[in-house]
């Protein structure tokens, strides 16, 4: 009777790995060719999948900003006031970056007040870097997100997005380890450079 038990479990374990081989091959392809998905939602599993599949962020938002060249006009002015230690801190933080052509379309004449005088400079950063972790989903229930340089408005676009003050957020939710950027489309532009 232990024989036949023994033999009828490794025919059945045979038969699955054989029977399974033939998927394992087209799952091998498929990870290969990178079109496998997680397994948990081709299981169809009622876990929380969301969170399973994002992957855990490896850079802050210092390093985000180091390495993304959409961003390197907000980097070269990050830089000038030395503000660039403080965004690699525990945070959380909440970064709106411009990107770089949105940077590149401010009037020069401000675009070198901002250069040149520190005060100025300070006090733009901070326009866009809020003290706490916002995604989207938080942005769209409130009329307005506290910076550390002072309140921007949040309201809904014609075409259904999120506008901080004036800018449409193009690239949302850019997970960092010690909080999170938007990339925007424009400047948020300050009280006294709104007219400029």
């Amino acid at each position: 009777m232990k024989l036949f038990r023994t033999l009828a479990i490794t025919l059945l374990v045979t038969g699955l790995v054989t029977g399974c081989g033939e998927e394992s091959t087209s799952e091998n392809e498929a990870l290969n060719s990178g079109q496998m998905t997680d397994s948990n939602t081709q299981m169809g599993d009622s876990a929380d999948t969301a969170d399973s599949t994002l992957a855990e962020p490896t850079q802050t938002i210092a390093e985000i900003l180091e390495t993304d060249p959409r961003f390197s006009e907000v980097l070269e002015l990050v830089n000038l006031i030395g503000l660039l230690d403080a965004m690699r801190g525990p945070g959380p933080f909440t970064v709106f970056v411009p990107i770089n052509s949105a940077v590149q379309a401010m009037p020069d004449a401000l675009l070198e007040e901002i250069r040149t005088d520190q005060n100025y400079l300070h006090e733009f950063i901070l326009t866009h870097v809020a003290e706490g972790d916002y995604p989207t989903s938080e942005l769209q229930d409130v009329s307005e997100v506290e910076m550390i340089g002072r309140a921007v408005e949040i309201s809904p676009s014609a075409d259904g997005d999120v506008l901080i003050g004036n800018s449409k957020i193009l690239e949302a939710d850019i997970v960092a380890t010690n909080g999170r950027l938007h990339a925007l489309e424009t400047v948020i532009s300050l009280p006294d450079s709104e007219d400029q």
